[in-house]
């Protein structure tokens, strides 16, 4: 069942709560291993996920074009009705008031297939979204909440653990030189179960590896249709910041998504390679 404060303590996390309840909610949570936990998730999840750096560039025709919109007064009403949204992600300065103004009216004009796949990545956001739930695995795992439950570095153990549990589609097990394989664990969202398995190198880094079939991820809407397209022609999304990196992708009828606490030029180098060429 949905713990009631959940939204709360996504407020919390999002600075959007007033002084009195945030200090009520504050005490609550430090007497509570699970919120806190939670409250630890969503940290994460915002941090990760609501990155305030833009890499995609609009051509120079298109920005010109952009930059003309800017004139009539009409445009200026997207501006004012998003305005409170953005700021969560955004916090310009006055002297910067010009460029924002064309980066509100770049996020307008693109249309949803414009968006960067590192910006499809960050979109993705829920309880009942694969990503989310990625990292919410990743973060339980590394805080010692969640355990694995089939604990070898055998694969056909895994293996039949997983056949074990119906997941409804074949669960890979990749094997690494440089990662060594702890276990595995299987999560839901929904209905639909995710196989994890956790993988840690000789320094101490580990990998949680989250996959479920391409078919139950679109039929339970797990992931935002856009970034499903995305999947489509792109190989491999990736994003990285202080604390972990993420890549996203499909290998065998399967998407994936990986989370490691090593550096993302580390692992590409040697745990992705089994996926990507």
């Amino acid at each position: 069942m949905k713990n009631p404060l959940t939204d709360e303590i996504t407020s919390l996390a999002d600075n959007r709560l007033d002084e009195n309840r945030k200090k009520k909610l504050e005490y609550l949570i430090k007497n509570n291993r699970d919120m806190e936990f939670d409250l630890e998730a969503e940290k994460t999840i915002k941090n990760l996920l609501g990155r305030k750096s833009i890499r995609a560039k609009a051509p120079a025709h298109l920005r010109a074009e952009i930059i003309s919109k800017i004139k009539p007064a009409k445009k200026r009403s997207k501006f004012a009705e998003f305005r409170d949204f953005l700021s969560s992600l955004i916090e310009p300065k006055p002297v910067f008031a010009a460029a924002f103004a064309i980066l509100i009216l770049l996020l307008f004009s693109f249309s949803r297939d414009s968006f960067s796949p590192e910006e499809m990545i960050r979109k993705q956001s829920g309880e009942n979204n694969l990503v989310s739930k990625a990292l919410t695995n990743f973060s339980g795992f590394r805080d010692g909440r969640i355990k694995v439950e089939s604990s070898t570095d055998n694969p056909e153990i895994i293996r039949e653990y997983f056949e074990k549990n119906n997941l409804g589609f074949t669960a890979e097990i990749p094997q690494c030189k440089c990662w060594k394989l702890e276990g595995a664990f299987v999560s839901s969202i929904g209905n639909m179960k995710l196989a994890n398995n956790i993988y840690r190198s000789e320094n101490g880094n580990i990998i949680c590896l989250s996959q479920a079939g391409k078919e139950l991820v679109s039929k339970y809407g797990c992931l935002t249709s856009d970034f499903l397209e995305c999947l489509e022609s792109e190989e491999c999304v990736k994003i990285e910041d202080g604390n972990c990196c993420m890549a996203v992708f499909r290998f065998k009828g399967n998407i994936y998504t990986m989370i490691s606490s090593d550096k993302l030029s580390e692992v590409e180098k040697t745990f992705m390679k089994n996926f990507i060429s």
